[in-house]
């Protein structure tokens, strides 16, 4: 499986910087992979990006392709479900992930609808771009929720 290194979360990381306790470290970190999950799965579901962009649609081959194999429906990136039911988030050590665990006769194809290829669309649904910088609006969302619990717990704290 290969992992990437997102860019893009530096304000997001440096509100974070002076935080020492372990279990604020762990929730940070799931805000992180929560948000990438529910981003990821609600693109997959409308057939967008992150910047709200529908994707290209079907090719007449795909969809006949998809016919010959009783495969009725039109929805994009999703011929046998599997690739959805594959998509997980989590927290382990030091990191936050969000991951498409989905392979098709050994080839794992997530990246290739994520980026594209010679002879496949481009149909993104993680929130990054193609130089892995996450998308701003994302971004700025994980900020948002991590102000809200860092001031839940500085409240807790005067109590």
């Amino acid at each position: 499986m290969k992992h990437f290194e997102l860019r893009g979360l530096e304000n997001f990381l440096k509100k974070c910087e002076n935080l020492e306790n372990k279990q604020k470290q762990i929730i940070l970190k799931e805000i992180i992979g929560e948000t990438l999950y529910k981003e990821s799965k609600e693109n997959l579901e409308k057939e967008q990006d992150s910047n709200g962009k529908k994707w290209a649609p079907l090719k007449q081959s795909t969809l006949k392709s998809r016919k010959a194999q009783n495969i009725m429906h039109t929805k994009k990136l999703f011929a046998t479900g599997s690739m959805q039911s594959s998509l997980h988030s989590g927290v382990e050590n030091d990191r936050a992930f969000v991951a498409l665990n989905a392979t098709s006769k050994g080839f794992a194809y997530a990246s290739v609808h994520q980026f594209g290829s010679k002879n496949v669309i481009a149909r993104p649904f993680l929130p990054i771009d193609e130089n892995l910088n996450i998308n701003k609006r994302v971004a700025r969302a994980m900020e948002e929720e991590t102000k809200d619990m860092l001031w839940t717990l500085f409240k807790q704290t005067l109590k």
